[in-house]
């Protein structure tokens, strides 16, 4: 990737409102030039655009990680459960002993208890494992710089 893609591309791993006049600005380029990078070229590599919310804020005060096993023929069932259930906020397929693990937010931990027992029950999970995280210490700060993607010394163009 050449410096100046990575350069536009970690602005808005910081920040995705951050607007094209900008970022020519800062970069020294032209408007057009960034505007057409972005259309034609760097669009391939954004999945999606997001807000990050304060979840506590907004009275969710529980983040946990589950991991989660179960038996073979209730995988599937259990990832389309998850897929669609509406506090869990990230899921990822495990391998090594576990089958998932979701990034889940709740109200309060009596939630996430019952959400543990419904998955138990519904599920025949054989090992549930809740991690509660206490700080969140760094979030989406992966390519925010320009040195992230195009490696430490190198030179623009």
């Amino acid at each position: 990737m050449k410096p100046a893609d990575a350069k536009i591309l970690s602005f808005l791993r910081r920040d995705a409102r951050t607007r094209v006049p900008s970022i020519a600005s800062t970069l020294s380029i032209p408007q057009s030039t960034v505007y057409e990078k972005l259309k034609k070229k760097l669009s391939r590599y954004i999945k999606k655009h997001v807000a990050i919310l304060e979840f506590h804020k907004l009275g969710y005060h529980a983040l946990v990680y589950i991991t989660i096993s179960c038996q073979y023929n209730h995988k599937k069932e259990l990832q389309r459960y998850l897929t669609k259930h509406p506090n869990v906020n990230t899921l990822h397929k495990l391998n090594f002993g576990w089958d998932f693990i979701a990034e889940c937010i709740f109200k309060d931990y009596a939630m996430v208890e019952d959400f543990k027992q419904e998955l138990s029950q519904r599920f025949n999970t054989m090992q549930i494992e809740t991690f509660n995280v206490v700080e969140e210490l760094k979030k989406e700060a992966f390519l925010t710089e320009p040195e992230h993607i195009i490696g430490e010394g190198a030179k623009d163009e």
